[in-house]
């Protein structure tokens, strides 16, 4: 099920950027994701297994409304989110901050994994 999957490979980022004291951010769309780890001097796409990119299997649609807030700070001092791209750009900060945004997978009986600000990670039916 790709929520479940999502959800646990979103939940290793968190813990990967904690414990390594490196951000991460999430580059993601209603189609597929991928996580880039900032080196030497750029973000690059991670190849670390877990945290390699993927394509959604079901029908999924990205909400970020919750963190608007955020990206627009992102747009602002960084240039993170493209605004001609479809594509999110979610911030994985190893001090537990995140992006908020929210994710839902399929129309009936569909499920929802979110990342709060404060890097908690949650899935349930929608």
């Amino acid at each position: 099920m790709d929520a479940e999957k999502f959800a646990a490979r979103l939940q290793f980022a968190v813990e990967m950027a904690t414990l390594n004291g490196e951000p991460l951010r999430l580059a993601i769309n209603d189609a597929e994701y991928r996580y880039l780890r900032f080196s030497r001097g750029e973000w690059e796409e991670s190849q670390v297994g877990a945290l390699r990119s993927g394509r959604f299997s079901t029908l999924a649609s990205v909400d970020q409304s919750a963190g608007e807030p955020a990206l627009q700070n992102d747009r602002f001092l960084n240039a993170v989110v493209d605004e001609e791209s479809e594509e999110f750009i979610m911030q994985i900060d190893p001090i537990g901050g995140a992006t908020q945004f929210s994710i839902r997978f399929g129309i009936d009986n569909a499920f929802r994994v979110s990342l709060t600000e404060t890097g908690k990670v949650t899935v349930g039916r929608d």
